[in-house]
């Protein structure tokens, strides 16, 4: 490779680009003779995204969908960085930043002054400065005075961010088809919670039980922390004393009692709801079940948490809402719901996630109302790539998609109730809204109902993850729309038996076939044969993992076999090169242990699996003992 060194990039961030106003244009161009996209412009393409083609001087053009990524590429392919070589001084019609530095290690006022920013809020505690220019944007000159600030980790800027907008769809019919299993009366309006078999879950928990309630953090406009269907269940800070005025807990913020209000510089203790959205989530993840009144949630025993970020008007900043990720996680919370979306992914929020991830909490995020491919267009928080992200869709009462609702076969991990679902407004109210926001609280709740289930108590993050999405009904319809057609399906809840989820050499796959057969007949091979065979059907192209053992001898010691997996029951038919195991028998003649064992992927369709032997003259005879297995099992391919 050419050094990269003679690379100059070029940043233009317009408020007239070309591009969707969260991604910025790079340039780029190469001393190479051939004009031809080199592999320094590879690399570029790589680290900053979708290759656009080449400006009419003849530049490579990039699409940067994070500010962050171009420090970044600088700082670790050491190129060489040129900020608007022709002198256009292009303004940003965002004005604010979050800055990330390395823990103790914070850029100072006086530095960000001289890059012509100024400080609005310092969050310790994930090591970020929001800063804004002084002048009308941020120019390129900013950026390049900011970029070359000793510390200077990333640099991203605050999106705004909305509620994912919801619409009034026509009333789904009452249901109904089994009794009632509480007294709440407006249960014959929640098709969404009969869709999902929670009473199923509920049965299986005693009340009052020695589990302590799940906490669930909304991360929303707030919630009316005094309606009647969720005040009994509501957070409450056991380091705070409310009423009194006083920073009890010494987090800086005066009677965080519910949870806290992170509204761009207006820190307070009061996550009360001024819209509705965030008590509209609250209900459907835990609203008070059997107190002859409104609804209940999906998990009726649990702990919510009030965060605030959005204002009145559903639109809220990036970095307030990172902090309430952290407040949440520092809190106890064990699930986070984000019925929210908007703006680039940001490094900082990633950082949030990962530390999340790290506190054994999970992150439920709605995939968005754009209808939109987010394998193609990605949406944030849903599309960032962290194991811990259950990015969900909204599914109608018949198992379809809602039209509405985002989609993506690699990027949406299941489907949830989200159409005209009724939950608790404001002010003792109630009502119905339709959206993803409406259906990833659908999963949260169920995380939280498994955490707290008797039999699931204790797990971590990543098995209550791998439970729902294991356990999740298969739709073969949603197959294009959702990873593997995953419908939210609490019905295991209900079994006697721990349903534990598989370990992590095959995490997040949803097991969809299994099959074990067991060869209770002699053989003798001389040449080339089948020692057992079975078949499975794969509803949907799947990773296939193949097992099988037994036992042989042969009257001639050292005798040499091969043994290994095939598609065909055809003499010498070609093997699955993993699969393929040299085997010996012992000098003294002792039957020998040996076996096969391989992870392949399959397409859709009946396949028969054949555990194959080859044996070569010089070995004689080859017999295999009765008792041997050939296991299958299949999941859906990731």
């Amino acid at each position: 490779m050419s050094s990269l060194r003679n690379l100059a990039i070029v940043l233009i961030v317009a408020a007239t680009s070309t591009v969707c106003a969260d991604t910025y244009t790079v340039t780029a161009k190469t001393t190479s003779p051939s004009g031809k996209l080199g592999p320094e412009l590879v690399l570029i393409k790589q680290q900053a995204g979708k290759y656009l083609g080449e400006s009419e001087d003849g530049l490579a053009v990039f699409e940067l969908p994070r500010l962050s990524n171009l420090v970044k590429q600088q700082k670790a392919f050491n190129i060489e960085y040129e900020v608007n070589p022709l002198g256009k001084r292009e303004v940003h019609e965002l004005r604010k930043l979050i800055v990330s530095y390395p823990a103790g290690d914070k850029p100072t006022e006086a530095q960000l002054k001289n890059a012509g920013f100024r400080v609005l809020d310092d969050f310790e505690r994930g090591s970020f400065i929001v800063a804004e220019a002084v002048n009308v944007g941020i120019s390129s000159e900013n950026l390049s005075k900011l970029e070359s600030i000793e510390h200077l980790e990333f640099a991203d800027f605050d999106h705004e961010i909305t509620a994912d907008p919801t619409v009034k769809e026509p009333e789904i019919a009452s249901i109904g088809r089994r009794p009632a299993p509480v007294n709440d009366p407006l249960w014959h309006r929640l098709w969404g919670l009969e869709h999902i078999n929670v009473d199923q879950g509920w049965k299986q928990i005693p009340t009052p039980t020695k589990t302590p309630e799940t906490v669930v953090a909304v991360i929303d406009t707030g919630v009316d922390y005094r309606h009647p269907d969720l005040a009994a269940n509501m957070w409450v800070n056991p380091r705070e004393i409310p009423g009194n005025n006083i920073d009890d807990d010494n987090n800086k913020i005066v009677d965080d009692v519910f949870g806290v209000s992170f509204i761009e510089d207006r820190t307070t203790g009061d996550p009360f709801d001024d819209n509705g959205h965030g008590t509209h989530v609250a209900g459907t993840v835990g609203a008070v079940g059997n107190n002859d009144q409104g609804v209940v949630g999906v998990n009726r025993r649990v702990k919510i948490m009030a965060l605030k970020f959005l204002k009145a008007d559903r639109t809220g900043t990036m970095a307030d809402a990172i902090k309430c990720v952290y407040y949440a996680i520092d809190h106890g919370a064990k699930v986070l719901n984000n019925s929210y979306g908007g703006g680039a992914g940001t490094y900082e929020m990633q950082e949030a996630i990962e530390y999340a991830k790290r506190k054994n909490v999970l992150f439920i995020a709605a995939a968005g109302n754009n209808r939109s491919n987010i394998d193609v267009h990605p949406t944030y928080p849903a599309s960032y790539r962290v194991e811990n992200v259950i990015a969900v869709a909204a599914l109608r009462e018949r198992d379809n998609i809602w039209g509405g609702s985002n989609f993506g076969r690699n990027s949406v991990h299941i489907a949830a109730p989200g159409v005209s679902i009724w939950s608790t407004f404001p002010n003792g109210k109630y009502g119905r809204d339709t959206g993803t926001s409406m259906a990833a609280p659908h999963v949260a709740g169920a995380a939280a109902l498994i955490m707290r289930h008797p039999l699931y108590s204790g797990l971590r993050w990543d098995q209550v993850r791998d439970l729902l999405l294991q356990k999740a009904r298969f739709v073969r319809a949603l197959r294009s729309r959702v990873k593997n057609g995953r419908v939210l399906d609490l019905s295991f809840l209900g079994l006697s038996q721990r349903q534990l989820p598989r370990s992590a050499s095959a995490q997040s796959l949803g097991q969809l076939n299994s099959t074990k057969f067991f060869f209770r007949e002699a053989k003798t091979f001389a040449s080339d044969g089948n020692i057992a065979s079975t078949e499975i059907d794969l509803p949907v192209d799947s990773t296939v993992h193949i097992r099988a053992n037994g036992s042989a001898t042969a009257k001639t010691s050292s005798a040499a076999f091969t043994t290994g997996f095939s598609l065909s029951e055809q003499a010498n038919s070609k093997m699955i090169a993993e699969s393929v195991r040299i085997n010996t028998i012992p000098e003294n003649g002792d039957f020998v242990s040996f076996g096969s064992s391989v992870v392949t992927t399959l397409p859709a369709g009946q396949h028969r699996i054949y555990w194959r032997i080859r044996v070569p003259s010089s070995a004689g005879e080859i017999q295999v003992r009765a008792g041997g297995t050939l296991s299958v099992q299949s999941f859906p391919e990731e």
